[in-house]
């Protein structure tokens, strides 16, 4: 299209393109490749009406053609840079499969070697841990530190006397906290230990591992050892420690006797039931009622000096 002079033309002459223009020839040029539309050249002159003569329509149209060659080149370089990127990502993704394939054929070929390790350090912690605990305890209730005021007849030692002691649940129960301690603490042939990678596994302060190792092993202890003090809590409710230790070793205090098993026994009051003796006894109407045996008789009588 070429028009001589867009401003006395009736289809530009109202454009508010045009305001202010004394005369402006136009002239637009279709862009054909392989005869479809691909743009428009627009050339426009204000200087002079009919400026688009033959011999510069010439050179317009030379000008058109080499743009639509230089189109088709620009969207055939476009093309092929999204098949080369899509290519470069495929290539990547299959990267990152073949890696995460290695990466847990190499796990799962170490897992059962590493349960195997695993299994061997707990069950050597349990012996060592029931061995050393059973040894040390002992030792400690016959110097007189402590005892055990109620214990399960079954599985105890000493039944019935000052020295009693729970063998199976004590000594058993308190590694509760000595294998998950010792497993933490194991290191691999990769001169790490279980409870650092499981801090870097849970992502616990990476920048800290130290903070995140303390961490972790800082929840399971302390998750070990509230299972610890719960085993001892069900074996008080379950009214399962029927034995006492005989005699009361502390003549100046009451004796600690919050089921009434002292008592019971024909041990001499006054008795104690503690400060939390409903839930901590599995006794929620409090000290439960006890007839006591006729004087002189009870395993606790003839102890009681």
């Amino acid at each position: 299209m070429d028009v001589g002079d867009a401003t006395g033309d009736d289809r530009f002459s109202r454009d508010p393109y045009f305001t202010g223009i004394t005369c402006c020839s136009l002239l637009a040029v279709p862009i054909l490749s392989r005869g479809a539309l691909r743009a428009v050249l627009l050339l426009e002159n204000r200087l002079i009406r009919a400026a688009f003569t033959t011999g510069r329509l010439d050179a317009v149209n030379l000008i058109a053609a080499q743009l639509a060659v230089s189109l088709d080149n620009a969207q055939l370089y476009a093309e092929f840079r999204r098949i080369a990127d899509e290519q470069a990502a495929l290539r990547r993704v299959a990267v990152l499969v073949a890696q995460a394939a290695v990466g847990y054929t190499q796990y799962f070929t170490h897992l059962p070697a590493l349960l195997v390790e695993v299994h061997i350090l707990g069950a050597t912690a349990l012996v060592i841990g029931f061995v050393f605990d059973a040894f040390l305890e002992n030792i400690l209730i016959h110097w007189g530190m402590y005892i055990y005021s109620q214990v399960i007849p079954w599985g105890s030692i000493f039944t019935g006397t000052t020295f009693q002691f729970p063998l199976i649940w004590e000594s058993f129960s308190v590694c509760f906290v000595m294998v998950p301690a010792a497993i933490l603490c194991y290191r691999d042939d990769t001169g790490k230990s279980v409870a650092e990678k499981l801090a870097a596994k849970a992502k616990l302060f990476p920048t800290r591992p130290v903070l995140g190792t303390f961490l972790v092993m800082f929840a399971i202890i302390n998750v070990s050892y509230f299972a610890y003090g719960a085993w001892f809590w069900v074996i008080k409710v379950s009214h399962a420690a029927t034995s006492v230790a005989c005699p009361w070793p502390y003549p100046e205090a009451k004796v600690y006797d919050p089921q009434g098993y002292y008592e019971k026994a024909g041990a001499q009051g006054p008795y104690s039931v503690g400060i939390w003796s409903t839930w901590a006894s599995g006794e929620p109407n409090g000290r439960p009622h006890v007839d006591p045996p006729p004087p002189g008789q009870g395993a606790c009588a003839s102890k009681n000096g």
